[in-house]
């Protein structure tokens, strides 16, 4: 009596087996389909990439060309700051040969001048040295007399009053100024004109 039960129990779990394997089957080929990319949508990812990666290689070499054509401007102002540098410094010391060269020029007699292998020879030797250093670019700033200041360019040492000119106008010139192409080494000193006190007290 108990085997023909077990018998029984036997035959009808085995539907129910068969059905548990069927679903568990059903479950791991969804899943497998599931984790599985999709084939279109990897071409159309992959193609997408492609089609990115040429515009993202011009833009890498318009990047590194701006960087290059930056380094190379750099440079080329470090040299032209360096070159300034060292032409203004050369300059510097020459300044004060020429201003000797013209004092003693200056303080000579007019009588002395004719004649005088001295006289011809500093002259020379001076004007050889100014010609020189203005092809670099050294100019020197004479203003003349009654000529206007000009603050950018000379340097009042003193004032004086007079009636013979203007206010504000170069009396005397004390030293000459220089001037390294556009860059001021040293101004003009002068002597600038004020107005009278006389003439202004006047009616």
């Amino acid at each position: 009596m108990v085997k023909e039960k077990d018998a029984q129990h036997s035959v009808s779990g085995e539907p129910e087996q068969q059905q548990l394997d069927e679903q568990q089957q059903e479950t791991a080929a969804t899943e497998a389909q599931s984790n599985q990319p999709s084939t279109g949508a990897s071409q159309d990812a992959e193609q997408s990439q492609q089609g990115q990666e040429p515009e993202r290689l011009q833009n890498q070499i318009v990047r590194l060309s701006a960087d290059i054509e930056n380094m190379r401007r750099r440079h080329q102002q470090d040299l032209a700051r360096a070159h300034s540098y060292g032409l203004e410094k050369f300059m510097r010391e020459l300044m004060p040969v020429i201003d000797s060269l013209g004092m003693a020029l200056a303080n000579t007699d007019d009588s002395q001048h004719q004649d005088n292998p001295l006289y011809e020879g500093v002259a020379l030797t001076h004007q050889m040295l100014v010609s020189a250093l203005e092809k670099f670019g050294l100019n020197r700033i004479e203003p003349q007399v009654q000529d206007t200041f000009t603050p950018q360019l000379h340097e009042a040492m003193t004032t004086a009053a007079t009636t013979d000119m203007p206010p504000n106008s170069v009396v005397q010139v004390i030293q000459c100024g220089y001037r390294l192409n556009d860059r001021l080494l040293r101004p003009a000193r002068v002597i600038v004109s004020i107005e009278s006190p006389d003439k202004s007290d006047a009616p």
